[in-house]
């Protein structure tokens, strides 16, 4: 049944432009403006279109959906449950990525969720803001707000962030971890496996090495010297408070208090 101005139905087709037309039960119904619809795709503008279940549900301004692909645009969308949800601004889902800005896009469980701003999720990769996260399978780097990535890697908050495996601890603002390889601030923290110097709060790092402060200290399977507040050694060394302590494996001197 066709309205003023155009339609046009076959059995593999419909379009309709301005007031109304309406074709098989197969194809599409179609509002002001502007439908198509066929087995394998549905494009529609303004107003509103409805194709078959396995395609897409449109509502103003833009929507794309086929079976690898849904696009959309302002307002809202949804396609297969293989795909995506999108609501405002911009969301693009495929089984082998998904990109979304403003808002909100929830797309496959193999791939992502994203807020705010800006997120790129495939199974090795994803790149998620307000500020920034990026993890792969060897790396793991987040700052403020939050990032979680492998169990192998590490999971952020704006106070905190742990990398495994080998283990770093890091507090406020950042944290970069690989399992051979950490670097945490604020004020700074560097540790490897041979290597660890950390200063104000907090750094835990290997058995062979490690700088700490605030203040001083230096401890290695060898040697320890502390200054003031505390230094912890080996249980083959000695514990030293304040001020002064030296710990090597025949002797151990700690001034003035202990």
């Amino acid at each position: 049944m066709c309205t003023p101005r155009f339609c046009m139905c076959t059995p593999r087709f419909c379009m309709c432009t301005p007031r109304l037309c309406m074709c098989t039960p197969r194809f599409c119904i179609c509002t002001p403006r502007f439908c198509v619809c066929t087995p394998r795709f549905c494009m529609c503008t303004p107003r509103f279109c409805m194709c078959t279940p396995r395609f897409c549900m449109c509502t103003p301004r833009f929507c794309i959906c086929t079976p690898r692909f849904c696009m959309c645009t302002p307002r809202f969308c949804i396609c297969t449950p293989r795909f995506c949800i999108c609501t405002p601004r911009f969301c693009i889902c495929t089984p082998r990525f998904c990109m979304c800005t403003p808002r909100f896009c929830m797309c496959t469980p193999r791939f992502c969720v994203c807020t705010p701003r800006f997120c790129v999720c495939t199974p090795r990769f994803c790149m998620c803001t307000p500020r920034f996260c990026i993890c792969t399978p060897r790396f793991c780097m987040c700052t403020p707000r939050f990032c979680m990535c492998t169990p192998r890697f590490c999971i952020c908050t704006p106070r905190f962030c742990i990398c495994t495996p080998r283990f770093c601890k890091c507090t406020p603002r950042f944290c970069m971890c690989t399992p051979r390889f950490c670097i945490c601030t604020p004020r700074f923290c560097i540790c490897t496996p041979r290597f660890c110097k950390c200063t104000p709060r907090f750094c835990v790092c290997t058995p062979r090495f490690c700088v700490c402060t605030p203040r001083f200290c230096i401890c290695t399977p060898r040697f320890c010297k502390c200054t003031p507040r505390f230094c912890v050694c080996t249980p083959r060394f000695c514990i030293c408070t304040p001020r002064f302590c030296i710990c090597t494996p025949r002797v151990c001197v700690c001034t003035p208090r202990l």
